[in-house]
């Protein structure tokens, strides 16, 4: 250009020229430098010339700014981005003042949303899309080969988006690099080489000497050495003795690389060809940095993540070979601004590349968040639920930072409760009910991995004992579900306040006990047991009752006592029992009755004694017979043998038998029959009957 006039600069016919929001001649681009990288947010600093001395920064600051390399040939190299930056640089002549500004891409604007949310069940693309969609960003393109595993829950946790996004991509070995555009960039997330496409012409050759023509001037190989392998391990709880240990060795067969490995856990994965998937990708990262070539050139269209094929290398093996350019620092400046004749407009850069052929990997560069102490969180479930579990006893649980979730059985996946003992089938369990608020620990820190320590009470959730007052007790007091209240309840607690020491055990509805062997109580004092219904004890054995004092039974009902074999009662004293109704007793076998003194039966009014069978009565000294009214005696047969003398005393005696009674003493005999009565002593004979009266014998005297 020739040299400048009075007149005042217009970017028309520059080098360099840029479009901002304050129109075509507010800014005069005088140089660029920029840098971009794979999966590394690129920077472009501008030094800018306006005849404005006053500009607002409210109208540039977050506002599209495009810059083109070379803007009056056919090929014009566009590089665009937002403002970031801006500064004012002092004057510089001619009536011009110098400004500085940084343009980044739109994807850098997620660092400005700090934010802390869960995500469950979802890959990386509908993560990305589902972020991005919320601040209206659609320029990016995801050329990913590879099948991304959902990821059953992924927190972002008190870190801006992107560098949530970030650290996400770095696991799963995805990268990204720009394409700029006229008017916009276009954020390219690749998994693989078939992502990168040729540059147009895709041929450029290296010549260090030519000056004149866009070409390679330096070609340079850096190697780098590198662990052999890389070992991945992690423990899934739902498959306890399954190994998830799993390592991938490189490709490369560096002098005693195999001796040195890197080693990690946990590797967060629950399936072994996903462990084995990301240790390939930590492997591939490390080989990425192996062979990077370092290159300087003046190839305008070059562009990170594209790619070019070598002509006229310096190295052989390099020719008509495709390389990736996965770095490149930009540098533009336009003389056109001063007056130096010896300085020209130029563009130049500096580049890495890589062989097509590589597996391109981040490295795992951005940390998660951690959290080192503990949470508190709320218990949630399904809508209706108290308790909302699992087989494991797994709940559901929300942050109280968490904005996002409902309060349901999606705030969470399942997560563990840790008890004082968790056997196989034994233990101890008390699963939080939903609506408690419990404290949440994190293994390694990581909040993808919440672990559920117990629980704490709060304003809503007060302790089951009135504080302070009942200090002195404690226990355990649950709470009848569904639908339970302050009143339903079961409780074991323990009052241990001096002198009034207790023991506390409620069930509000059943109360079992299984003892395997022994069980013993022993009460220093007195013992109540109050059972409004039934009362059934089973005994596989003997039972023996002992009781010092007095015992006494009352029984509203009827009593019934069943007992297989003998049953013995021996009372020292006294022994009373008085029946208000009737008494039936009955005995299959046999009854033996022995009373050491005398024995009483009073009968009010009658007595009936039926005996199958024979009657014994054996009295060792008197028996005394008193009736009041009348006594009958009906026997089929009746025998009576007295020993000593028999007495009988009546006002009358009435003897009747059906066919003969008999008299006998010694020798002689009084027989009544129906044909009459015969007395006869040795040999004397008195007849009486029908007929009259015959009296024979030795001698008959007559008076």
């Amino acid at each position: 250009m020739s040299a400048l006039g009075e007149s005042q600069f217009i970017q028309d016919n520059r080098f360099l020229r840029i479009n901002s929001a304050l129109g075509s001649d507010t800014f005069f681009l005088k140089a660029l430098r920029g840098n971009e990288t794979f999966s590394r947010l690129f920077t472009l600093e501008l030094d800018l010339l306006s005849y404005e001395k006053h500009i607002n920064p409210a109208d540039i600051v977050g506002t599209h700014i495009a810059t083109f390399v070379d803007a009056n040939s056919e090929q014009v190299k566009c590089l665009n981005g937002y403002v970031s930056q801006f500064e004012f640089t002092g004057k510089f002549y001619r009536g011009t003042y110098g400004y500085r500004a940084i343009l980044v891409p739109w994807f850098w604007f997620l660092k400005k949303r700090i934010n802390c949310r869960v995500f469950q069940n979802k890959t990386f693309p509908e993560i990305f899309e589902e972020i991005c969609g919320e601040f209206g960003f659609q320029d990016y393109r995801l050329s990913l080969s590879e099948n991304h595993a959902k990821l059953e829950y992924c927190v972002q946790y008190r870190e801006s988006d992107f560098d949530f996004l970030s650290r996400i991509m770095e696991r799963e070995g995805i990268y990204y690099f720009f394409e700029h555009k006229n008017d916009k960039h276009i954020m390219c997330l690749a998994d693989a080489p078939s992502a990168h496409s040729y540059l147009s012409p895709k041929e450029v050759e290296h010549n260090k000497n030519d000056k004149s023509n866009e070409c390679i001037s330096d070609w340079a190989h850096s190697y780098n050495y590198l662990s052999g392998t890389w070992k991945l391990n992690d423990f899934d709880y739902e498959k306890f003795n399954h190994s998830l240990l799993t390592e991938t060795s490189s490709v490369l067969n560096l002098k005693n690389a195999k001796n040195y490995f890197v080693y990690d856990y946990p590797g967060n994965y629950q399936e072994n060809t996903q462990g084995k998937k990301l240790a390939q990708y930590r492997m591939e990262a490390e080989e990425s940095h192996y062979d990077v070539i370092r290159a300087n050139s003046n190839v305008k269209n070059f562009e990170c993540g594209k790619k070019f094929t070598l002509l006229s290398g310096i190295f052989e093996e390099d020719n008509h070979k495709a390389f990736v350019i996965s770095e490149i620092h930009h540098e533009a400046y336009d003389n056109s601004f001063t007056q130096d004749k010896d300085s020209g407009d130029f563009y130049k850069n500096t580049l890495r590349c890589i062989s097509e052929k590589i597996n391109y990997r981040p490295g795992l560069l951005t940390p998660g968040p951690r959290i080192d102490g503990v949470q508190t969180a709320v218990v949630v479930g399904k809508s209706g639920d108290e308790i909302y579990t699992d087989e494991y006893g797994r709940i559901k649980i929300q942050f109280h930072w968490d904005t996002y979730g409902k309060k349901d059985e999606n705030s969470s996946c399942w997560i563990r409760v840790a008890t004082q003992w968790a056997g196989k089938k034994w233990g101890t369990i008390g699963i939080p009910r939903v609506g408690q608020e419990v404290v949440v620990t994190f293994e390694e820190g990581d909040p993808d991995r919440p672990l559920v320590l117990g629980c704490v009470y709060n304003s809503m959730h007060m302790p089951p004992f009135d504080l302070p007052g009942d200090k002195n007790v404690r226990g355990v007091k649950s709470r009848s579900t569904k639908g339970g209240s302050r009143s339903t309840y079961n409780e074991i607690s323990f009052d241990d306040t001096s002198g009034s020491e207790k023991l506390t055990i409620h069930a509000q509805k059943d109360f079992n006990m299984d003892v395997g062997k022994d069980a013993g109580t022993n009460a220093k004092g007195n013992a109540t047991n109050n059972v409004d219904g039934d009362v059934t004890w089973t005994i596989g054995g003997n039972n023996t009752f002992s009781v010092s004092g007095n015992d006494s039974s009352s029984v509203g009902g009827d009593q019934s006592n069943s007992i297989s074999g003998n049953k013995n009662d021996t009372v020292s004293g006294n022994q009373e029992g008085t029946v208000g109704g009737n008494e039936t007793q009955n005995v299959s076998s046999n009854q033996d009755v022995t009373i050491g003194s005398n024995q009483t039966i009073n009968v009010g009014s009658n007595q009936t004694s039926s005996i199958g069978s024979n009657q014994e009565i054996s009295v060792g000294s008197n028996q005394t017979i008193s009736v009041g009214s009348a006594q009958d005696i009906s026997a089929a047969k009746q025998s009576v043998s007295i020993s000593g003398n028999a007495s009988m005393d009546a006002a009358q005696i009435a003897l009747t038998g059906k066919s003969k009674i008999s008299l006998s003493v010694g020798g002689s005999n009084i027989t009544i029959d129906g044909a009459g009565v015969t007395i006869s002593v040795g040999g004397s004979t008195v007849k009486v009957d029908m007929s009259g009266v015959t009296v024979s014998g030795p001698m008959v005297k007559l008076n």
